[in-house]
């Protein structure tokens, strides 16, 4: 018994001795066995971690995964981008950081006990950790029916089609037709498996049976229903000062027929899209006075208001429609009134330019957007007005997405062209990062916390130098920032030739805001011009969307000094995916499933005339 306690003994110190060794010798480093996928990260330091990482998610930010159906091949990327770089739609999002943190998380806990048990199992069985990722299932879903409308034949249920003619009015019933869609589901498993494993390996997607939902059967036996509602027209929808008449023409196309499963009957209804359609064009048009908000502007030394907030009313549409709904379902023939809601503009509470605290800048910031094209140029104007005058209060987190406005032409913005798949399509907006970024640079010069910041996922010119941008979409990725000044902030927004500026005026509360210059390093050339081929365009021609861009990575230390003698520090890190050319090619046909998405060398004189296409950009 003494020689086997010796012996425990001996081991057990054996054991502590060794693992005390093994864990100094991965202090600050990812301990040995530990991956992701087929990354191995045993030794690395954070930062070298989250560069291994990058470099494997540069291949798919830039090739994207393969999705294929039949003799179609498109290519599933992140996020869409223009020409000039400014972002669209992100559709996945991969947290390098939060990944390389659940990885050094082993063997590096405040349990020694945890932290021995982790270093042995890890060293002799590995260690599999899964990247932190998001998917944005709707995007994700929108693209996929773009990109290969031509292969899915959606089911059309059976229809009620209200007819006129001059001796007759009545509903008549088309067929229902039977048809076949992409299996979502199993697209976002498949998906989801290549994610967690970082693979980019190509993704079969499947085709499966979809079945109507309402038959010829079902509307005979509803029929009479529907006529029943017609008999109530016509019906009055009436404001304050203004009626409109809904006849039966217009009620018959607003009458439809839905099933919620197979074994349900069918239920006559209202299309409230249409009728939502119909109030915007024909109600709301007529009635909506939109709310303004207080503006200010700093004019001899001081804040003053140079607009003041207004009420404005709009239609209700969501409750207008389902009044109708439900009026007309109840055989109800009486007037509907239109239901208004009362807008009130922001004018934060502020009685008196006076109180407002507003007495001295506390930091510009500014961009260069040489060579932007009109559309972008407009757009630039456009959303950087939108914030020009706002107050922020004291404690808000000012959004600039959310105080942009509507993104799109009722926002007064011009829509440009971004790449998807192998098709060109027009988003509005383009070149509103130049306004996240400019927003990005005042805070930091002001000394204000980041809440929310990503920066692009390649260089471009416009926001140089490098690890300096804030890249914005609506509804994400945002800018975000903290107003803990303790007073009102101004924004104030001004543009000089090819520079824009913006100032936050306030009261200095005595903190000192500090950065450094970036520091560039890693730069890696792209790979050569990818042509993807498209019947969008002529036989022959080739349009040049996207420009090459150097990979990198950038980093800037940013600290604030408050008048406790309290300090704030932080490390902005930027990493930039070498972007290569890429051109669509016109073409009779698509190429075989393998080479729909084909990479071609362009020589330079060939990359020269591509310059000479003009694509819109944003």
């Amino acid at each position: 018994m003494l020689y086997l306690a010796i012996v425990f003994c001996f081991f057990i110190l054996v054991l502590i001795i060794g693992d005390a060794v093994y864990g100094s010798n991965y202090r600050n480093r990812i301990i040995s066995g530990v991956h992701i996928g087929k990354i191995d990260l045993s030794g690395l330091s954070k930062q070298e971690a989250e560069m291994q990482l990058a470099k494997n998610w540069d291949t798919f930010n830039e090739n994207g995964i393969l999705l294929h159906l039949n003799d179609q091949s498109v290519p599933l990327t992140p996020q869409s981008f223009s020409s000039n770089g400014d972002a669209g739609a992100l559709l996945i999002d991969f947290d390098t950081e939060m990944t390389v943190s659940n990885a050094f998380i082993y063997g590096h806990t405040t349990n020694p006990i945890t932290n021995t048990l982790n270093h042995l199992s890890t060293y002799l069985f590995g260690r599999a950790v899964e990247p932190t990722f998001s998917m944005n299932q709707s995007a994700i879903s929108t693209f996929l029916h773009n990109a290969f409308a031509k292969q899915e034949m959606p089911a059309k249920n059976a229809k009620l089609a209200f007819t006129t003619t001059a001796n007759n009015a009545d509903f008549t019933i088309t067929p229902e037709q039977s048809g076949k869609i992409i299996d979502e589901q199993a697209l976002f498993t498949d998906l989801e498996l290549n994610l967690r494993t970082l693979s980019t390996q190509t993704i079969e997607l499947k085709l499966i049976e979809s079945a109507p939902l309402v038959n010829q059967i079902d509307l005979l036996a509803v029929k009479s229903e529907a006529e029943q509602y017609l008999a109530l027209t016509p019906i009055k929808l009436k404001s304050t000062s203004t009626s409109w008449k809904i006849d039966g023409k217009r009620l018959g196309s607003w009458i439809t027929s839905s099933r919620a499963n197979q074994t349900d009957t069918a239920q006559i209804g209202l299309d409230l899209d249409q009728i939502k359609k119909y109030l915007r064009e024909q109600v709301a048009a007529k009635i909506d006075q939109p709310a303004a908000d207080a503006r200010f502007l700093i004019q001899g030394g001081r804040v003053t208001q140079f607009q003041q907030s207004k009420v404005g009313k709009v239609v209700d549409i969501d409750a207008t429609a389902a009044s109708i709904e439900a009026n007309i379902l109840a055989m109800v023939t009486s007037t509907i009134p239109v239901s208004i809601k009362i807008v009130t503009g922001l004018d934060n509470s502020a009685s008196s330019t006076d109180n407002l605290g507003i007495t001295e800048l506390l930091g510009t910031g500014q961009s260069n957007f040489s060579g932007s094209p009109a559309n972008r140029r407009h757009n630039i104007k456009t959303g950087a007005f939108s914030l020009n005058g706002l107050l922020i209060k004291p404690g808000d987190t000012f959004s600039v997405v959310k105080n942009l406005g509507s993104l799109d032409a009722a926002g007064g913005y011009l829509p440009e062209l971004v790449i998807k798949g192998n098709k060109t399509t027009p988003e509005y907006g383009g070149g509103l990062c130049q306004v996240g970024t400019t927003m990005f640079r005042t805070a930091i010069e002001a000394g204000l916390p980041i809440v929310e910041r990503r920066n692009h996922s390649y260089r471009v010119s416009y926001y140089e130098p490098a690890g300096t941008d804030a890249t914005i979409y609506d509804p994400s990725p945002d800018f975000k920032f903290l107003n803990d000044t303790g007073n009102y902030i101004l924004i104030q927004a001004r543009m000089s030739g090819n520079m824009l500026y913006f100032d936050f005026w306030g009261t200095k509360d005595g903190r000192i805001a500090k950065h450094t210059y970036p520091s560039i390093t890693n730069i890696v050339k792209p790979q050569p011009t990818k042509i993807i081929e498209t019947t969008d365009l002529p036989v022959g021609q080739k349009k040049c969307i996207e420009k090459a861009h150097n990979g990198a990575d950038a980093s800037f230390n940013y600290s604030v000094t408050y008048l406790d003698g309290s300090v704030k520090e932080k490390q902005f890190n930027s990493h930039y995916t070498p972007w290569r050319e890429v051109c669509l090619l016109g073409v009779k046909e698509l190429s075989s499933a393998t080479s729909t998405t084909s990479i071609l060398p362009v020589n330079s004189s060939t990359s020269s005339s591509n310059k000479t296409n003009k694509a819109t950009s944003t």
